[in-house]
């Protein structure tokens, strides 16, 4: 049965990258989704809040509580959206852009190694294949 679950798969290769991830990191506060975030952010200013949840696929509560540390940390910058005052848009800190150029090489050595099993075909597939999943 499991063997042949998306589910069981998704979340063990989940699970091995995270704790892949965390055994490669001096500071093991630094989070993967932190990494996501500063990079979603980076490459989309302005981004909102729920949508960069949405992608990194968090809830509305633990994405507001990762933005709260990232602003506390001085990496991300919230500013009321200029359309609509109720409504908030991300910006990445000087601190931020230099935290995420730090993160990058560190995760471009981390996939690096997890994908050394794939071939780049493959690699573009099961990228591809994993894409359609939408929260």
């Amino acid at each position: 049965m499991l063997l042949d679950s998306l589910s069981f798969f998704l979340v063990r290769a989940s699970r091995f990258s995270h704790f892949w991830w965390m055994g490669m990191r001096f500071d093991r506060r630094q989070r993967p989704a932190i990494y996501y975030a500063l990079a979603l952010i980076g490459a989309n200013p302005g981004i909102s809040p729920m949508r960069l949840a949405r992608y990194i696929g968090l809830d509305k509560a633990r994405g507001s509580e990762m933005l709260d540390g990232m602003e506390k940390n001085g990496v991300v910058a919230r500013r009321t959206s200029s359309n609509d005052s109720r409504r908030h848009s991300l910006y990445l800190t000087p601190a931020g852009v230099t935290r995420l150029a730090a993160l990058t090489e560190e995760m471009l050595r981390f996939e690096k190694q997890i994908t050394a099993p794939f071939q780049a075909e493959e690699l573009k597939t099961l990228i591809s294949l994993l894409g359609r999943l939408q929260p």
